[in-house]
Formats: structure tokens, C-alpha cells, sequence
């Protein structure tokens, strides 16, 4: 193997480098037959760049430490040939909602000899709009509790500052309204919450959804038109159990196409970062993703 290690040294608790270089020493101990390459992901370099410095050294496996959003964007930079590459993941985020539905190991290092073991699982991903997506989308009050949160305030309070900012947000009320339109149907409709998962997790919370695969090929839909937080304790069984779908009210489908418009001032939140106004378009690239995961 010829490896080519990304960390993103602004993501989640930033050891990313520690992380990396933790990982050659690993390497090289446990499996001096192959070959590591560390590259930080900056700002100073541009995304076509990090493909062609993978071919000029003949890299056949990417490793990406980092969260949901550094996969996302390795991903988007590799898009074009991203099939032709083996792909470890090192969880190194604040909820890793991907790495999760891997079940991957949470800590780091326990997740360096998957990595050497060679299972692996064909993966979708998404694209919304130019964007890609491989956890999650949120419009509406998720997303906007996402923006509320900084990241200096995610590395401190990891998801208790996500809970907190969320219950302020649903305490305000506001409603979102949107036209829908799948390949079979199309409509309108006025909610607080909109979320498009691949995963059965979302915001480190791993049973959102108990009938989201990350090979399905499909987009699962979940709408909420209303939040009641004292309902919904009264569900909370449910919701635990990762059946949020079952709910009164609760409109939830899957789809492989799914077109987004309504508020022009409503803003997309893609694996936790902020993504594109609306409208949206978005489509699902099934099995394009060759990652290693555990036995």
C-alpha cells in the first residue's frame, strides 16, 4: 500500500497532526512494508491539487482524519477518480456521524489497524447542487442551530452546545416553507425541521434514523411540521429507537432525486458546514466509495 494521509488540523478536537503523525509511527512499527504520506489540508492549497499530488507519488489509499465535513470535502477534491482509491477514516471530529455508521472505533488510534485489515464496504454519497454529501443535510431549524455554534464553542462543548442552541431555536417557533419534488411526486409544505440523511446518525446521535444505510442508495426525508418538545418526550422511546419516522405528523420518505426550493433566505447546512441557498438539487452516487470497516 501506498498511503496518503489528509488531516484537517482545524477539525474537531485539532490533534488532527498529532493524530497523523501517531499513525506513520504506527505504520511503520507494525507494517514497515508500506509507504505513508502526510498532507495537511489548507487553505493555501487548491482542491484540484490534492489529486495530483496522490498521482505523482502513486497512491492507491487515501486516509482521511478529520469529521464529517473533511471526508466530504477529500471526497468532492477526489471526485472524478475517487472510485479508484481504497479509503480509511480516522475519526478525529466533534460527532463523526460517518465514521459512526461505519461503526468505526470513535477513538483514533483504535482506528489504525482497520485500516491494515482489509474488510471493506462499498459506500454512496451524495451531490447537492456541486456539493457533496456523505452524512447529512439539514434545512430549517437544524441548520440553523448549526450556524449558531461556533467552532471554537464545538471543540469546547462538543454536542451539549448543539442541544442547547437547538432547544432556543425551538422555542422561537419559526416555520420554513418549501416545495418538494421527487422522480413520483411532487408538493408543498410549511415545517420547522427538513433533514436528508445517508446514516443512521446525525449530530453524533447514531439511531436517528434505524432504516438509513450508507449503501442504500437512497436519501431518507424527515420532515416535522411542528416541534413540541413536551410531545415528543412522550415519543421518546420511539425516537430513541430510531423510529422518529413512526410519529404523529411526521412525514418520512426515501428517494434517490429529491429537488429543494421555497425561501430564498433559507441556507443548507451539508455534514455540518454551510452549503449552498436554495434552491437545491440533489442526486446519490451509489457505491463509489471503497472503505475499510471493521469485521
Amino acid at each position: 500500500m501506498r498511503i496518503m494521509v489528509f488531516y484537517n488540523q482545524s477539525s474537531g478536537s485539532d490533534q488532527a497532526l498529532k493524530i497523523a503523525e501517531k499513525f506513520a509511527h504506527y505504520t511503520k512499527e507494525h507494517h514497515p512494508q508500506q509507504k505513508v504520506f502526510l498532507q495537511e489540508i489548507s487553505k493555501d492549497i487548491k482542491p484540484a491539487d490534492y489529486p495530483k499530488k496522490a498521482e505523482s507519488k502513486e497512491i492507491d489509499t487515501l486516509v482521511f482524519i478529520g469529521g464529517d465535513g473533511t471526508i466530504r470535502h477529500m471526497v468532492q477534491d477526489f471526485s472524478s477518480t475517487i472510485d479508484k482509491y481504497n479509503i480509511g477514516i480516522i475519526p478525529g471530529g466533534t460527532v463523526n456521524n460517518f465514521a459512526r455508521s461505519l461503526e468505526l472505533p470513535v477513538n483514533a488510534e483504535a482506528a489504525f489497524p482497520i485500516i491494515f485489515e482489509g474488510h471493506q464496504r462499498l459506500c454512496d454519497y451524495g451531490v447537492v447542487n456541486q456539493d457533496v454529501m456523505v452524512s447529512s443535510m439539514t434545512v430549517g431549524i437544524l441548520a440553523d442551530t448549526a450556524a449558531s455554534i461556533s467552532q471554537k464553542d464545538k471543540q469546547k462543548y462538543g454536542k451539549l452546545i448543539f442541544v442547547r442552541n437547538f432547544i432556543k431555536m425551538v422555542l422561537k417557533k419559526k416555520r420554513y416553507h418549501f416545495d418538494i419534488e421527487t422522480d413520483q411526486k411532487s408538493w408543498q409544505e410549511s415545517c420547522q425541521l427538513l433533514a436528508v440523511t445517508m446514516t443512521n446518525s446525525i449530530g453524533g446521535f447514531t439511531h436517528f434514523d434505524s432504516t438509513a444505510r450508507v449503501d442504500d442508495g437512497l436519501f431518507h426525508v424527515t420532515i416535522l411540521p411542528r416541534l413540541h418538545i413536551w410531545r415528543y418526550l412522550f415519543y421518546l422511546p420511539k425516537i430513541l429507537s430510531g423510529r422518529i419516522y413512526q410519529l404523529p405528523d411526521v412525514q418520512y420518505f426515501h428517494t434517490s432525486t429529491l429537488k429543494l426550493s421555497g425561501m430564498k433566505k433559507a441556507q443548507a447546512r451539508i455534514d455540518g458546514d454551510p452549503a449552498d441557498y436554495l434552491p437545491l438539487t440533489m442526486k446519490v452516487e451509489t457505491k463509489k466509495l471503497q472503505i475499510f470497516v471493521p469485521e
